[in-house]
């Protein structure tokens, strides 16, 4: 008998399922629940995924992808994950000059909040908890009134990149930004420093970033993509600067009249350092230029996808342009777990790359990447890391090495293709033999067989349209298209 070798190939690194971690994976448990940061041993480079799950009754989880999974790192049953939800961020807590604390602005009741921290040691390789400051019971806080506008940086100037920011709704156009400043990683002093009676945050809800948008060195700005669209004048992108005291609102950096819909964009945004080559455009600039640029993932419909990028040109203003783009990616599957990663062989503290969990269905998650290629034509390269026995649908990323016996290799395939509705399996699959259906939006498709020896499936019920289908065996997958006349 020949020995059975089963490997998947992905981008030049070799996983096999379940190496390391839970592969119970259901992404929609960690929307607006995701960061990244340098929590895998490595103090500098940000390249690992967090999330946290957990509801009412269950165990509070915090959970770092290792590997092709998860592994609980840290885990309470006093907490709620869902009172967090939008109001995590990744920053220096401890003011060491490394950005590997999480912090969480917790909901502890409807009117008061708590700021967790959650701090990675990467010589013992453990977590530390604190609840680093709380607001008076009955205070009046909601924080419901800032989620998903909540961001981290150096809006103290203080030179450490330390301070939470969150845009507050007052109702009725009336907006203050709440900054909470670390003096050390249990010392926290609440203030506000941006107050107006005439911006509705509400309309910038999942579109913020933070970086250094003016370039002065410093990680002191917010950039917000604001819709204007209901009164007719588009979108625009907004910077709020710092100047360790206050918030002030520049000029509109980017604008559009009509056309766009920001709508398309929201939970997908992340700052980054996109335009310059790691070392010679450094040269010339007199340093790595500090996450000045953004990048999102619009969404066309129907599977369609653009990363829409804003570059910054360095007189107070951006240059759109879009880069990569996919007719089988659904934007929506991606929302509110798109962070920032660096590139693997930088250690300039630069944010160069974007990573994203894909949903594909419980125990079908993706951990995509977008690499930045750093030519004169810089774009993005698209590749996956799979998670366990996730499945990818998107651009055959996916090879195979299979060594295996002949007689337990199946070659899966259907007939008629294109078919009516009632499509014939060329051989009987086994029980442990997994078959899906995906739409063209990447949404699992119900379907049952119309016989006992599982040979016909009936599809009649569906569309006209292009579907895929996925074949999992112990021993291959394999994908095909189908159509649907």
């Amino acid at each position: 008998m020949k020995k059975i070798l089963l490997s998947i190939m992905i981008i030049g690194s070799q996983f096999t399922f379940g190496q390391f971690g839970d592969c119970s994976i259901d992404p929609t448990k960690y929307t607006d629940l995701t960061v990244s940061g340098a929590f895998n041993g490595n103090y500098i480079q940000r390249q690992d995924i967090a999330v946290f799950e957990g509801g009412p009754g269950l165990a509070f989880l915090l959970k770092v992808r290792k590997g092709t999974g998860f592994q609980t790192v840290w885990s309470s049953t006093a907490l709620d994950a869902n009172k967090l939800r939008g109001r995590v961020v990744t920053l220096d807590a401890d003011g060491d000059g490394f950005k590997n604390e999480i912090a969480g602005i917790y909901q502890t009741s409807s009117t008061s909040i708590s700021i967790l921290v959650w701090k990675y040691n990467s010589i013992s390789n453990n977590w530390s908890y604190y609840n680093s400051w709380s607001s008076p019971i009955g205070s009046g806080y909601d924080a419901t009134k800032i989620t998903n506008r909540v961001v981290a940086g150096d809006f103290d100037r203080d030179g450490k990149e330390d301070d939470i920011a969150a845009f507050y709704d007052y109702g009725g156009g009336s907006t203050k930004i709440h900054v909470f400043q670390f003096s050390g990683i249990t010392s926290v002093t609440y203030t506000w420093m941006y107050e107006t009676t005439g911006y509705d945050c509400t309309k910038i809800t999942g579109r913020l970033v933070s970086g250094d948008f003016d370039r002065d060195g410093a990680y002191d700005n917010i950039a917000a993509l604001y819709d204007y669209t209901n009164v007719g004048q588009g979108v625009k992108m907004h910077v709020f600067k710092s100047n360790g005291t206050n918030l002030s609102q520049l000029n509109y950096f980017w604008q559009v009249a009509n056309g766009y819909d920001p709508s398309k964009v929201t939970g997908t945004l992340v700052s980054g350092n996109f335009d310059d080559s790691r070392y010679g455009n450094w040269i010339s600039s007199g340093g790595p230029h500090k996450d000045d640029d953004i990048v999102a993932f619009y969404d066309y419909g129907n599977g369609n996808v653009k990363t829409h990028t804003w570059i910054n040109n360095g007189s107070q203003g951006f240059s759109y342009q879009w880069k990569w783009e996919s007719s089988g990616f659904d934007v929506n599957q991606i929302r509110g777990r798109v962070v920032p990663l660096q590139a693997s062989t930088d250690m300039g503290m630069c944010t160069y790359n974007v990573g994203a969990l894909y949903n594909y269905g419980v125990n079908t998650t993706n951990y995509y990447r977008w690499d930045n290629n750093f030519s004169k034509t810089w774009n993005f390269n698209p590749s996956i890391n799979l998670i366990c026995g996730g499945k990818n649908l998107l651009n055959n990323d996916i090879a195979l090495n299979n060594e295996i016996e002949e007689e337990k290799q199946i070659d899966f395939s259907f007939y008629p293709n294109p078919t009516n509705g009632i499509i014939r399996l060329a051989n009987k699959i086994d029980n442990s033999d997994e078959i899906e259906i995906y739409n063209s939006l990447g949404e699992k498709i119900n379907f049952e067989f119309k016989d006992n020896s599982k040979t016909e499936i009936d599809l009649s019920n569906l569309q006209k349209g292009v579907y895929t289908i996925l074949f999992q065996s112990q021993y291959q997958i394999k994908k095909e298209k189908l159509v649907i006349n």
